[in-house]
């Protein structure tokens, strides 16, 4: 049997699932499907009616709609499927791509389309497949996309990547585009197994993880994300008006509790440190000429940075009061430490007081 429709509702695709595909996975295309349009859909069925749709070893036939999709918003994860107090995955919206039941294999491949909360935000290159919907089917979605980096940082605080890195990045700020690689896997029978991978190119954006914590000026390089938790290697900033490299990311540490550590070299000019909002130390640096190499660590505890900072100071000169005051060539070791001195603990984590 071979038919050719010219045009179809997209949310009727679950009636033409065979009978021997699970109640569970004709609900979640029934439900993942929301609105819009299929045309030159294909439809070809050959072999025996019992042995559909042919997905049992040895079982001779074909059975095959092939469509293509037209303005879909497509909820790739539905309500269902969540677990209870998740914040929902956001939707794709105007999905253009085409569709492919192949037995009991269903594939969205060259799937364009926009993402919901995010209207800048582009998909492209994304493909989203069950590969069996009969027995154990599991969800699998690879996209790529690209807009800008607010837009994306609130996919990430609007689905359930934000409890998954620890609500690490609420309050980032990221100015610029960004590109974005995202990968996730949902049995349908077990959703508590989630995982995800994906990846978030800088390319000259402004970073700043909390209000309190310093900016990271035209910072470069690859941010790595799972359900784990994100971290970052072989990253560059401009900080303290010099050039800074970095990497670090978020761990849980030995109590489980999520931290966020970074670490760092680089060289801090004069002027640099005097505008860096440091204090005394910001105060010292106003007599100060140069630059000079450090290393630093930030750290947040209870949601508030910490940060450590040590130099040598030699290419810096000091024009102070001994025993501070010192030429460029000399070396006069600085250590600045900034802590959170108390906190208190509570079901979701701790407080600083």
């Amino acid at each position: 049997l071979s038919a050719t429709l010219t045009r179809a509702d997209a949310t009727r695709v679950h009636r033409y699932l065979p009978l021997s595909v699970g109640p569970e996975a004709r609900r979640y295309v029934r439900e993942a499907v929301r609105a819009g349009a299929a045309d030159r859909v294909d439809f070809r069925v050959q072999g025996e009616v019992w042995d559909l749709p042919f997905n049992t070893p040895g079982a001779q036939g074909t059975f095959r709609i092939a469509a293509g999709l037209r303005d879909v918003d497509f909820q790739y994860v539905p309500d269902f499927l969540q677990v209870a107090g998740d914040l929902p995955w956001p939707a794709l919206r105007g999905v253009q791509g085409e569709l492919l039941l192949d037995r009991a294999a269903l594939r969205l491949t060259g799937v364009r389309s926009g993402l919901d909360g995010a209207p800048n935000v582009q998909l492209g290159q994304a493909s989203i497949a069950i590969a069996d919907l009969a027995h154990t089917p599991t969800l699998v979605v690879s996209a790529q996309a690209q807009g800008p980096a607010n837009e994306v940082l609130g996919f990430v605080r609007r689905s359930p990547l934000n409890a998954m890195t620890g609500e690490a990045l609420a309050q980032a700020q990221v100015s610029g585009p960004a590109q974005v690689q995202f990968g996730l896997s949902l049995p349908l029978h077990a959703v508590e197994r989630t995982s995800v991978r994906g990846t978030v190119q800088f390319t000259g954006n402004d970073v700043r993880i909390t209000p309190e914590s310093p900016l990271l000026a035209l910072a470069t390089g690859t941010l790595d994300f799972s359900e784990q938790g994100f971290g970052i290697s072989g990253a560059q900033a401009r900080l303290y008006g010099g050039e800074l490299r970095f990497d670090g990311g978020m761990r849980p540490d030995a109590r489980g509790v999520p931290r966020i550590q970074f670490r760092g070299q680089g060289t801090a000019t004069a002027e640099g440190l005097r505008d860096a909002g440091l204090g005394f130390v910001s105060r010292l640096f106003a007599h100060a000429s140069g630059s000079a190499a450090y290393s630093a660590q930030l750290g947040f505890r209870a949601g508030e940075p910490e940060l450590q900072v040590s130099s040598s100071l030699q290419g810096m000169a000091l024009q102070l009061p001994a025993p501070l005051g010192k030429t460029a060539a000399e070396s006069l070791p600085l250590r600045l430490d900034t802590s959170v001195l108390t906190t208190t603990g509570g079901v979701d984590g701790e407080l600083a007081l």
